[in-house]
Formats: structure tokens, sequence, C-alpha cells
């Protein structure tokens, strides 16, 4: 008999969570983005991301989407890089995306 437990947070592995829409990306900034999502039921999700691709070494976490909501959940990454790639923890999909110019740089 085998035993596993649906893992969280580890990039690659499965979660308990499966997202079914999105992601969207919106509400850029000099140093932000936001991620909204929808899931299959309520739950958390993890965002994987990082300026090279090959290495996603920063996590985001939203604790739970809501049924209220209709499973959706937005996310909001900050602190980042132009450039920035992400990956969703157990989905298929990644992206990249380039925040806002800052006023200083020009």
């Amino acid at each position: 008999m085998t035993f596993f437990t649906l893992a969280l947070g580890l990039d690659g592995e499965p979660t308990d969570t499966r997202v079914t829409h999105g992601p969207m990306l919106g509400r850029p900034a000099a140093d932000s983005m936001s991620l909204w999502l929808r899931t299959a039921r309520p739950g958390k999700f993890v965002v994987f991301y990082g300026t090279d691709k090959n290495d996603l070494s920063k996590t985001a976490t939203l604790k739970s989407t809501s049924i209220n909501r209709d499973n959706t959940g937005i996310l909001t990454l900050s602190g980042l890089q132009p450039n920035t790639h992400y990956r969703i923890a157990d989905h298929q999909l990644d992206g990249s995306f380039r925040t806002l110019p800052r006023s200083a740089d020009f």
C-alpha cells in the first residue's frame, strides 16, 4: 500500500487546490502586479516567481479563495523587478510580465 500527501508550496508537486481559470494579470505598478485566479473549490494557491525563469525561488501564497467570490482570489506580488517570470503551483502554464517603468529611470 502506498501513502502520499498532496503538497502545497513545493514547485513541481501536486496540490490540493486546482486552478480552473487564470491567471489574469492586472493592476501593474513599477514594482508590483496582481494575479487573479479561480479554483475548482475553495483553497489556497502558491505563485513561484523570479527574474530568472529557471530559478523561481520566491513564493507568494493566497491563503484561500472563497465560495462567496465564486472561488476566485487576487494575489498581489510586490517588490518586483522588471521582466519577472512566474508559475502557479501545480499548474501547467507559466508566464512572465513587465512592471511599469519607474519615473526615475527616464
